[in-house]
């Protein structure tokens, strides 16, 4: 049986694909849970132009990420944590504090798993290196 994938199903495929899957299958478990529609011309057609307004929101999301990493190239992120005397923080700081800063900075929805790389923990002071949706971006972290 044909069918097109409403969602992402782990060895099936992803949300739009197109599957022939084993009649039984598909009608005992698939249909009736709305993880799949039968594959008709209109569901077909219906699943490209959800496709195409995801690619459209996804380019303009990635345009908008980009003018906000282009802000942070003249004035770098700055946090403030606390720390000794050595510059070592007594917390690191995690990606919410640095999506909720670069948030306030560019009006933008950051989100922490998809956008945000950490390549290390950040536990001291001075200037690091994360990725913005895999763009380098230069953040200092000074003491209170």
């Amino acid at each position: 049986m044909k069918v097109v994938l409403l969602q992402d199903i782990p060895k099936i495929g992803r949300k739009g694909d197109v599957k022939e899957l084993a009649d039984g299958y598909a009608r005992n478990s698939l249909i009736p849970q709305k993880k799949v529609e039968l594959a008709t011309q209109a569901s077909i057609q219906k699943i490209e132009t959800l496709k195409s307004k995801e690619e459209k929101a996804r380019i303009a999301r990635k345009d908008e990420l980009v003018a906000c990493v282009a802000r942070f190239v003249d004035e770098p992120l700055t946090i403030t944590q606390t720390a000794n005397e050595d510059g070592t923080l007594f917390a690191a700081v995690s990606g919410d504090e640095f999506a909720r800063a670069i948030s306030a900075r560019c009006n933008i929805v950051i989100d922490v798993d998809r956008d945000l790389a950490i390549h290390a923990p950040i536990k001291t002071t001075g200037e690091h290196t994360i990725s913005l949706t895999g763009m380098p971006m230069s953040i200092i972290v000074i003491a209170k």
